[in-house]
């Protein structure tokens, strides 16, 4: 039986990125991270979770100005 990579990826993930948080919290490296869980909460409201247009664009909505401000053209 093969394992789809998608459905083993979405499986490691979330965990991956709480792990990769807490070690740049414990090393004192400032960091932001918005953790959508499985889509059902109101970090972003249209996300479900999926790797889709739904929730990149909430992401891109979020970062982009971000990284605009960090290369000082907000």
């Amino acid at each position: 039986m093969s394992m789809d990579l998608r459905l083993t990826a979405e499986w490691w993930l979330p965990g991956a990125a709480d792990h990769f948080k807490a070690a740049l919290d414990a090393a004192g490296v400032p960091s932001y991270f918005v953790n959508c869980g499985d889509g059902t909460g109101t970090a972003w409201a249209d996300c479900r979770g999926g790797h889709n247009n739904l929730c990149w664009k909430q992401d891109l909505v979020d970062y982009i100005p971000r990284v605009r401000q960090a290369f000082g053209i907000a």
